[in-house]
């Protein structure tokens, strides 16, 4: 029952890579990127000692390091939904500086992606780790998103390590659907939403502070 279930989430994330694939051949090709892609950076460290994959992404939000962290620590908004590639986002708990949350992915539909977030405030740094991986097929996934000022400005870096089957071909695939493109759609929603809602958060901040 397990390799049945493997075996058909593989093939649904197969095809929809292939559509995704066939539809970015009508627009931008591999490596063609607009102005706000450029201030995005993805390189490859090196992976887990237990073998897997890794990225380091990198980019830079126009709102102040206050006013961001509370825009991403902020787990519970109908907003996350609109998130590229997220199906479905739900806060299961939240106790102290621990949170645990469970999203669906349009990659892989049928599979609940259980994360829990240790958040470190004074450090502005956020340390992930993906629980039940047996369920989304996973061997591991964790890592760490810290965030600094610059210049009035959020610098984000954040880090992972992980491992399934077709970890290494999703993290090369240049097309729609591979990894640098979910990172980079990620990355731009978060630098458009964080603008978007700067009123929002700086608000509840001076609430905060009176």
């Amino acid at each position: 029952m397990a390799v049945e279930w493997h075996h058909r989430h593989l093939l649904h994330y197969a095809v929809g890579l292939l559509v995704l694939a066939l539809a970015s051949m009508h627009g931008t090709a591999p490596g063609a990127e607009g102005a706000s892609a450029a201030a995005i950076e993805i390189t490859r460290p090196a992976p887990d000692a237990r073998g897997g994959q890794a990225y380091l992404l990198s980019y830079r939000v126009e709102v102040p390091l206050e006013v961001y962290w509370r825009f991403k620590t902020d787990f519970e908004n109908a907003y996350l939904e609109s998130i590229p590639h997220l199906l479905s986002h739900r806060l299961i708990s939240r106790e102290d500086a621990e949170v645990i949350t469970e999203d669906r992915y349009s990659m892989m539909p049928d599979a609940f992606f259980r994360w829990r977030t240790r958040i470190a405030a004074a450090r502005h740094r956020l340390e992930f780790e993906l629980i039940k991986t047996n369920q989304p097929g996973h061997k591991f996934h964790y890592g760490f998103i810290q965030l600094e000022a610059e210049n009035g400005a959020t610098r984000v870096t954040q880090t992972a390590y992980f491992d399934f089957w077709g970890a290494s071909f999703w993290s090369r695939y240049p097309w729609r659907g591979g990894m640098n493109s979910f990172l980079r759609d990620t990355a731009e929603w978060e630098q458009r939403t964080a603008v978007r809602l700067r009123h929002r958060y700086e608000s509840s901040l001076n609430e905060n502070s009176r």
